[in-house]
């Protein structure tokens, strides 16, 4: 399950939170990423660094490189909007159902 070598009970939760929300968007299309992303991310700029990590699976450095940003900035800006996604996943205010009706439309 969770191949991670922890040293205390603070650490395992940690790791663990980290690992189920990862799976939370691992369970979503493609697609629903993305409305997602265009719905909740407000910042042009952080909505194509997430976009290019999330969709097209690109790492911090070339993100860095192509964005012309430090690599700290850039996992600054792809966790703070992650977070950002997982809050609105958690709270439900995202269903199937409304992405769905929006992409219908």
């Amino acid at each position: 399950m969770l191949d991670v070598e922890v040293k205390s009970k603070t650490a395992f939760r940690s790791c663990l939170f980290v690992w189920r929300k990862t799976m939370d968007l691992h369970d979503l299309s493609t697609k629903e990423i993305e409305y997602l992303i265009e719905q909740y991310i407000h910042n042009q700029v952080h909505r194509e660094i997430l976009k290019r990590r999330l969709l097209d699976h690109v790492k911090f450095e070339s993100l860095a490189e192509e964005f012309n940003y430090s690599t700290r900035h850039i996992k600054r800006i792809v966790y703070k909007s992650q977070d950002i996604l997982y809050k609105r996943i958690e709270s439900a205010e995202f269903s199937v159902d409304s992405f769905i009706l929006q992409t219908e439309r």
